[in-house]
């Protein structure tokens, strides 16, 4: 992934976690410049669950990129994090986002709270329902490489998956 034209930030880094709380407040606090203060403080959520998912569920060995955009036309933030991981957690992926689609955003969460009492600790899945309660969430898989996407501005809240064939 290469930075776009309207990107305001562009970041690849090791999969560590001290990386995330400065990214994620540089990013709410541009949103909240741009969106104002409800928006920029879900964009700054949404940035800290998409980084968090990256370096937890993501390759050890591979950097994640996270780039944010602004689009000055259509007052729209996109936050775009991706990542490799493991065929194994694609496919849980897969299922949370099935999962995440059949319910829709605010349902999703509260199922996934419901079903933290089943899971072990550490493996709550919160993090793609609650992004998808207060932005548009698009989901990308080609090959091991995963992007999450981020949407605020004039874009419902909803999720959409696709997976696109790996170049031969």
């Amino acid at each position: 992934m290469a930075p776009s034209d309207t990107s305001v930030l562009w970041v690849r880094f090791p999969p560590v976690w001290d990386q995330i709380t400065p990214l994620r407040e540089f990013v709410e606090s541009y949103a909240i410049g741009r969106l104002g203060e409800q928006r920029g403080s879900n964009a700054g959520l949404a940035v800290h669950e998409l980084l968090e998912n990256a370096v937890k569920y993501g390759d050890l060995m591979a950097n994640v990129e996270l780039d944010v955009s602004f689009h000055e036309t259509s007052s729209s933030l996109v936050i775009r994090v991706s990542n490799h991981a493991r065929p194994a957690r694609i496919r849980v992926l897969e299922r949370e986002l099935a999962r995440i689609d059949d319910y829709g955003g605010t349902e999703a969460f509260s199922s996934a709270i419901d079903r933290l009492k089943h899971l072990p600790e550490g493996f709550s899945m919160l993090g793609l329902a609650r992004v998808a309660t207060v932005a548009a969430l698009d989901i990308e898989t080609r090959g091991t490489r995963v992007s999450a996407i981020a949407r605020f501005g004039n874009f419902p809240p909803h999720l959409r998956s696709s997976t696109i064939p790996e170049a031969p």
